[in-house]
Order: structure tokens, then sequence, then C-alpha cells
């Protein structure tokens, strides 16, 4: 993020390479999540993790959102949701890796409300 060119679109691009760059690297994010989900203390576990992936996406979109800090990291948590989704698809090879960025990236920027 600190390497990021200021912006909300290059901010977004960050984001998303990111996520799909950790989600390539262990493509079973969806068995890990559903398993996760079996025990409380796991599930605890991968909620602290998304919620401070949420917070790290408010924090670095901030600056490019007309939101409240609270209704942009709602909208973050949301985001991860399609995120999810749009890896599986990259994982089962139904999309590539631009697309899937391409993808995300216009969601983080029209989900910003940006002024």
């Amino acid at each position: 993020m600190r390497d990021a060119a200021p912006g909300a679109g290059e901010v977004a691009r960050v984001i998303s390479t990111v996520y799909f760059a950790c989600a390539t690297d262990m493509p079973e994010p969806s068995a890990v999540s559903a398993a996760l989900k079996g025990s409380p203390e796991m599930e605890a576990i991968q909620h602290e993790l998304a919620a401070g992936y949420a917070h790290l996406m408010a924090s670095a979109l901030l600056p490019y959102s007309g939101l409240a800090p609270p209704a942009l990291r709602l909208r973050c948590v949301g985001l991860l949701g399609a995120a999810e989704a749009i890896a599986t698809e990259l994982n089962g090879e139904r999309t590539t890796g631009s697309e899937a960025v391409t993808a995300l990236t216009g969601l983080i920027v029209g989900g910003l409300d940006a002024r």
C-alpha cells in the first residue's frame, strides 16, 4: 500500500492484486473457509482475519470515500465476500488474474461513494 500511487483506482488495484496473489498461493480458500466454520474457535480466528483485512482496506480507501468510516468498513466486508467469490472463479480457471483484478477493482471504486 505504501508504494501505491495516490488515487482511488490505484489503491483499489493494489488491494485487488494482493488479495488474488494470496488466493492463488492457497487455492483452497473455500474449503478452508468451510472447515473453519465447523469450529467456533477457528471461526472466531477467521472472523478476526477478515475484520483486520476489512479495516486495512477501509483505512487505505478512506481518503477517497465520502462515506463515514463505519459505513466504509461495512462495504469493505461486503467487498471481501465478492473477492472470495471471484477467487473461486480464478482458482477454477473460469477467469484470468487480470480479469479478477479488474472486476474487484471496479467493485471497490464503485462502492466508494467517491467525492
